[in-house]
């Protein structure tokens, strides 16, 4: 059980880790969708590398399929940041798995992090907002055009006030898959053991919550599609570098 809550420096980060990467067909059969090679590292070393040079000193690894794999590479540590291992038993959905890994947490306020998309946002700017106003939760939104792949979210006065239906756009913002989370923000909601942070919470209790959007236009990609995951494979080496061989 995590030690007593405190306000400090937000230096704590859930990341989802555990989905099952079917739109990436046999490319993910046997191995954790995040462990997807990238330049002769897996995709995660290079999310959980810019987790450190965020000042994260903590990372929660909300996992389940095939998670052993993940656990093999990382340990429990990389690059001196902790690393912890939330494995879920059944499966719980992305708002389950954040709320079974806040049991690893101290922090009042949580990062939660996608584990199959990169958003070099930055943090310390989304905490100062977040905090600022008093949100319980604050998206890191990417500007995007010409786009169908994605739902998009609606920002007035910097707070989100709608989520909308995948469909093509000329124009919007998308959810990056970066969050800042008050960890107390399950608790007004009578939620299943299993739910979608995206859906159950977010879209369907949007009246009761107060959620505010950081836009940034910072290098975004998502690795989920075998183009996308080429693209990657392309940029990334460029964009950071990562340590070579298992940490552990």
């Amino acid at each position: 059980m995590p030690a007593k809550v405190n306000r400090g420096r937000m230096t704590e980060a859930i990341v989802l880790a555990g989905g099952l990467g079917t739109r990436l067909g046999s490319i993910t059969e046997s191995i954790a969708k995040p462990m997807v090679d990238i330049d002769g590292q897996p995709f995660l070393a290079y999310l959980l590398t810019y987790l450190c040079t965020q000042g994260i000193r903590k990372g929660v690894l909300a996992v389940s399929h095939k998670w052993e794999s993940i656990h093999r590479y990382f340990g429990a540590s990389y690059e001196g940041m902790a690393v912890c291992y939330s494995v879920e038993e059944e499966r719980l959905g992305t708002g389950g798995g954040v709320r079974q890994a806040l049991s690893w947490t101290e922090l009042e306020d949580i990062f939660v992090v996608n584990g199959d998309t990169y958003f070099e946002v930055p943090f310390e700017e989304v905490l100062q907002q977040h905090r600022s106003m008093h949100r319980d939760i604050t998206l890191a939104l990417k500007p995007m055009r010409d786009f169908s792949r994605y739902g998009a979210v609606t920002l007035i006065d910097g707070k989100v006030t709608q989520f909308e239906e995948k469909q093509h756009r000329e124009e919007g913002y998308i959810n990056g898959g970066v969050m800042a989370l008050n960890r107390h923000v399950f608790d007004q909601f009578q939620l299943a053991a299993s739910f979608s942070l995206e859906r159950d919470l977010l879209m369907t209790h949007l009246p009761q919550l107060d959620v505010g959007g950081f836009v940034s236009e910072a290098y975004f990609i998502d690795v989920g599609l075998p183009e996308d995951l080429d693209r990657a494979r392309r940029e990334l080496p460029d964009i950071l570098s990562v340590a070579d061989g298992s940490p552990g």
